[in-house]
Formats: structure tokens, C-alpha cells, sequence
């Protein structure tokens, strides 16, 4: 019970930790204000977004209470977007092409809809957003990660609200992490190596701490490696984690990337092999910023080479003039 109890509470810390991030990311540059009308399925009463008790075939209408709090008239486009894990190992909010997660059960998106495109506000005016919600006909387990994006016309100002639907409880799921992909590849004009970790569960997952390194196959020789500190991972997505080469040109071979990772007192050691091939090594290394800027063999050593062949010469001209004097 007490391990229950623990483990509840680390899950709800960790969903708060979302939701209070999404809430203030740009709610204080706002022109608006909104405030979630808490319907009686809401979990946390205390919350400043929607995270609901759902269950098959639910229907049911929320509504977002806008405010203008400028003396001008303004616009605000809302969205509904799905919650996703980003490199840097946070949970955004987004309307990106990311295609959803083979693990995934149902798709936010689909279940929960906004109508309005465009909401327009008189100065100092309050208007409800009505927010739908359609539940499938199978039950669902875990949480379904999402948030209505709120952005006023013409700026970039936008506030999220998180949208956290929950089928079951989340704590009772296992947490379960595969290394599924490692390869060679570039990100912004530099050589790295891409690890693609993925959570196939419907659960939020929140890792103290992270590393990732790799080496040759049948050597213990770290030759790259990178950690991070509190990476979170969206219910049934992936990230990838960059290791740079900082500089270093690929070289061909067979190689196995290990991914570390703890999650309370948890952890897990994940491993992958994959190989570079020779012409996969020449395309990229030529393409690596850090690599075409680097002096060539004659460009770093040009003077010490012109200065030798200085002083050959005089050597040789010194050794004929005494040749002629004797």
C-alpha cells in the first residue's frame, strides 16, 4: 500500500510538473486570460487545466472561459494538438506533422475537438469556449496527453491549456522503454549520433537523469557519450537524444550505443547495435561544418614547410659560394 501510495504521488507530481510549465509558459504576456470551467469528472478541483475521469462512449461538453483584459478589441485562434516529447527531453504542445506513435491507442486530436477556429473579443469582454469530447467505444488504459493552444492574431503571443484525459490510473502501468533506433546522421550541419527512446506506455514518464554513449563493437572504449538531467517522456512517444561527435569525423564500423536511465529508484540499461558504412561516413563528414572548416595538413603546417625550404636553400647557396671561395 505504502509503494502505491509512492508511486501515486510521483505521478501526480510529474503530470502537475507538465501542467504548471504549459500554463505559465506565456500566460503572463498574454493580452487574455483563460480559465478552465472544471466540470465535476475533474480529477485535481485544484487545477488551473482539465484533467478528467473519462470512460467508453463518454460525451461530454467543457468550456474555457476567455477574457480580454486589453482596452482593444483582439482575435484568438484556438487549436487542440496532442502533447509530444522534443529533443531537449520536454513535453510541448504542438501542431507539427509528428505522426502518432505505433504503441498509441487513440489519437487526442480525434477524441477532443475544438470548433471555433477564430474567437473574436471586445475590449474587456468574456466569451466560452466550448471544448468536445468523444470518447471510444473500447476502454482505454492510462492518459491521453494534450492541451487547447490559445494564440492571439497577429503576435505570437499563445497560452496552453493542458488537456489530460484518464482512462485508468497511470501509476499502475509499468514503465516501459526500448532503445529502438541509434544511428549516424547530422543536426544543424553537425556529425552526431540520434538514439530514438521510446515510451510505449499511455503514462507520462518523468527520468531523473539520462546518458547515452557509444563505442565500438567488443570494446569497452567510450568514444562519444551525453547525459541529460529530468527528461520527460509524453505518453506513447519517442525522443531522440543527441550525441555530438564535437568535431570528429565518423568512421566506418559496427557500433553499440547504450542508453542509461533512471526514474526514481528504478533504472534501466538499453543497447543497440548498428553499423556506418564507409560511404555513409564520406557524405556526412563532408557535409559537417566543424570538418570543412578545419585546416588541411599543408594549411596547418605551411610555415614550418616555407621555412625549411628557406633555409635548404640558403644552405645550398652557402655551400657553393664556399665551393667557389676554396
Amino acid at each position: 500500500m505504502k509503494k502505491w501510495m509512492l508511486l501515486l504521488a510521483a505521478t501526480i507530481s510529474g503530470i502537475s510538473f507538465v501542467l504548471g510549465n504549459a500554463c505559465t509558459a506565456t500566460a503572463e504576456t498574454a493580452s487574455f486570460t483563460a480559465i478552465p470551467q472544471l466540470p465535476d469528472n475533474q480529477l485535481d478541483k485544484q487545477a488551473s487545466s482539465f484533467h478528467l475521469q473519462v470512460f467508453p462512449n463518454l460525451e461530454q461538453t467543457m468550456y474555457l472561459r476567455l477574457e480580454n483584459t486589453t482596452d482593444q478589441a483582439i482575435t484568438v485562434l484556438p487549436s487542440l494538438s496532442r502533447g509530444h516529447t522534443n529533443e531537449k527531453g520536454s513535453v510541448v504542445f504542438d501542431q507539427s506533422a509528428r505522426q502518432l506513435d505505433d504503441s498509441a491507442q487513440a489519437n487526442i486530436e480525434e477524441i477532443a475537438s475544438v470548433d471555433r477556429r477564430e474567437i473574436r473579443l471586445a475590449p474587456h469582454a468574456v466569451q466560452d469556449l466550448p471544448i468536445q469530447i468523444k470518447m471510444p467505444a473500447v476502454r482505454l488504459k492510462g492518459i491521453q496527453l494534450g492541451a487547447v493552444c490559445l494564440r492571439q492574431k497577429n503576435t505570437d503571443q499563445t497560452t496552453e491549456i493542458p488537456l489530460i484525459l484518464q482512462s485508468s490510473e497511470p501509476e499502475q502501468l509499468p514503465t516501459q522503454l526500448v532503445l529502438e533506433q541509434a544511428e549516424a546522421t547530422q543536426k544543424e550541419d553537425r556529425n552526431v549520433i540520434s538514439q530514438k527512446i521510446r515510451n510505449l506506455q499511455p503514462k507520462y514518464v518523468r527520468l531523473s537523469e539520462v546518458k547515452g554513449s557509444v563505442t565500438r563493437k567488443g570494446e569497452e572504449h567510450i568514444l562519444y557519450q551525453t547525459k541529460q538531467q529530468e527528461v520527460e517522456l509524453a505518453p506513447n512517444d519517442a525522443m531522440n537524444l543527441i550525441i555530438p561527435l564535437k568535431g570528429r569525423p565518423f568512421e566506418p564500423g559496427v557500433y553499440v550505443a547504450t542508453f542509461k536511465v533512471w526514474e526514481g529508484s528504478q533504472s534501466w540499461k538499453l543497447t543497440k547495435e548498428f553499423v556506418i558504412k564507409n560511404d555513409q561516413c564520406q557524405k556526412l563528414n563532408k557535409q559537417d561544418a566543424a570538418l570543412r572548416k578545419r585546416p588541411t595538413l599543408f594549411q596547418q603546417y605551411k610555415w614550418v614547410v616555407l621555412l625549411q625550404i628557406v633555409l635548404v636553400a640558403a644552405i645550398l647557396r652557402l655551400s657553393m659560394y664556399l665551393r667557389v671561395w676554396k
